[in-house]
């Protein structure tokens, strides 16, 4: 989203990272980071910025989501439910045109226009602009005590509604990084110029929040390092992980049926399953290429997306001659999820290190696997191998690696007492891996407003 803030410096910026689409493996252990950018200011939080008030029960808690909706953000609704059993009173700002507020999921949403100066493509720009004063605006209308900002847009939004307020009646502010903001993926490159920006406004944006957090270790090491915070003001560790799954197991060889005889094959046909969003640098097309050669083994995608990409790979499975082995379905409903992706024999998390963020990731679609009692084929970056190595429910390859990856997958349909064990791993897995959990730490920082 901070795209929204720095397109313009970045398509401005003659000087471009010499950033390779994806990366090997060995390339990223060897410089563990993107950016070449040296800072050496060492500057720490301002804590005479932060605020003094005491957030006390029944106050407004406001969320700003401008990317996205509420529906398909999972760790915002699981937040919601944290701040609201603390006895806190959630708002949800959301991209909208402007009306009443609605619900969502039981959360109250308020819709808030991003083009205040109307639709010309003339002023796209310029809208960008001003919509985050009139965010601003209508965020310090509703004067919440706790305003938690989703990525940098959302915070710098948070940030300026407080501008001009007495310290002891400043909102706390949360920054809430779903992703490595300094080296995610984007539309377009960043810029060296942009990047730069990118880190300092994030280095200026959590100097000024209670406190910040972000999705595993290894990203909030890489932020604590960049932004050279003490370890007082490291973000909190707080990973996206599903409440525990309870589904039956005769719903998912029911949904296991359904899916194969959508595709006319066998109950004992190897079934591979890739779920999550449909776009490039997931490892898709990398997953039909493996189905070639494959005897009795089936892939089903689970997912929306791109449509142009989405018709990329129903021709890519057409021409290497698999087109009637790939099912392509739209995204389901979560409470149905587990069914999908328990009825497959193994779950691909196959996604390539497009940048750092990617190799830093540790995505839902991991634990929803070990939710569901799937093994996985999953790529062998840091936090992924972390917690395949450490609960043996998977097999870890290099994405990019399509020998790796059908040695992988060769490994598990030859061998059904391997795939019990890993399955079964993973069911014992999933009590410890989940929501349930992962919320204490995230509850405990929120707690943490009250005594204040």
């Amino acid at each position: 989203m901070s795209t929204m803030l720095w397109c313009g410096a970045a398509s401005a910026s003659r000087i471009r990272l010499r950033i390779r689409q994806t990366w090997s493996k060995r390339e990223l252990e060897g410089t563990s980071t993107l950016l070449k950018v040296r800072d050496r200011s060492g500057m720490r939080p301002n804590r005479r910025s932060a605020t003094t008030r005491k957030v006390l029960p029944g106050a407004r808690f406001l969320k700003i989501q401008v990317g996205g909706t509420l529906a398909r953000s999972s760790r915002n609704r699981r937040e919601l439910e944290v701040v609201r059993d603390l006895g806190l009173n959630p708002l949800v700002m959301v991209k909208g045109d402007e009306s009443s507020s609605f619900v969502v999921e039981g959360w109250e949403c308020l819709p808030t226009t991003t083009r205040p100066l109307g639709d010309a493509k003339s002023i796209v720009g310029l809208n960008r602009w001003v919509s985050l004063l009139t965010w601003a605006r209508r965020a310090r209308q509703l004067k919440p005590a706790v305003i938690s900002g989703h990525d940098l847009i959302g915070t710098t939004i948070a940030w300026l509604s407080t501008l001009g307020t007495p310290r002891d009646r400043r909102p706390h502010l949360i920054y809430d990084s779903h992703e490595f903001e300094m080296g995610r993926h984007t539309s377009s490159r960043r810029g060296r110029v942009a990047l730069t920006l990118i880190r300092l406004l994030e280095r200026f944006l959590i100097s000024r929040c209670t406190f910040s957090m972000m999705v595993n270790e290894s990203i909030a090491d890489r932020v604590q390092a960049i932004h050279h915070l003490e370890d007082r003001q490291r973000p909190v560790v707080v990973r996206s992980m599903p409440a525990e799954w309870f589904h039956p197991a005769d719903s998912k060889e029911r949904r296991r049926a359904a899916l194969l005889g959508q595709l006319g094959l066998e109950l004992d046909t190897f079934l591979m399953m890739y779920h999550g969003v449909v776009v490039r640098n997931r490892g898709i097309e990398t997953a039909i290429r493996a189905l070639v050669g494959r005897d009795a083994a089936a892939l089903v995608v689970v997912g929306d997306g791109d449509l142009g990409y989405l018709q990329q790979l129903h021709e890519l499975a057409s021409e290497l001659g698999i087109r009637e082995r790939v099912l392509f379905r739209p995204a389901v409903a979560f409470d149905v999820l587990g069914e999908y992706v328990g009825a497959a024999d193994v779950g691909l998390v196959t996604i390539p290190a497009a940048t750092e963020s990617y190799y830093l990731m540790l995505p839902n679609k991991l634990f929803e696997n070990i939710q569901a009692g799937t093994p996985v084929v999953a790529s062998d970056f840091p936090e992924v191998r972390a917690i395949v190595s450490e609960f043996d429910i998977g097999l870890l390859v290099d994405p990019l690696d399509l020998d790796q990856i059908n040695e992988a997958l060769d490994k598990l349909q030859s061998d059904a007492t391997l795939r019990r064990r890993m399955s079964l791993n993973a069911n014992r897995a999933k009590s410890v891996l989940c929501w349930e959990r992962e919320r204490e730490s995230l509850a405990k920082a929120y707690a943490e407003l009250f005594s204040r």
